[in-house]
């Protein structure tokens, strides 16, 4: 589950550059940007590792933050973003996998 949610928030980001370049100077665009880049270099590495050492409330705790995020976006814009459908596969996906971690013994 952390690899798909990984790939899904690389797209995500890829949908939020192309919005970026046809409107420079979209701030919400650029924060969440921001937000999902620290995902990617800091979260889902962070919960990668917790999962091989079989630290599943970190991996539980990780998740959970990156639901926060994904949620968290869709505020910065006037009716939702325009990756909406992204950022609730990306909440959906890290909703699921801490679910998972939350039932494995640690």
């Amino acid at each position: 589950m952390i690899y798909a949610d990984t790939a899904k928030v690389r797209e995500t980001v890829d949908l939020i550059n192309e919005l970026i370049n046809d409107e420079p100077g979209n701030i919400p665009a650029e924060d969440c940007r921001n937000n999902y880049n620290d995902v990617i270099q800091i979260t889902l590495p962070q919960a990668t590792e917790a999962f091989s050492k079989g630290a599943y409330k970190s991996v539980e705790l990780g998740m959970v933050n990156i639901v926060a995020n994904a949620d968290s976006r869709e505020t910065g814009f006037s009716g939702g973003s325009p990756f909406k459908d992204q950022s609730k596969a990306v909440h959906d996906l890290a909703y699921v996998a801490a679910a998972i971690a939350r039932v494995l013994p640690s």
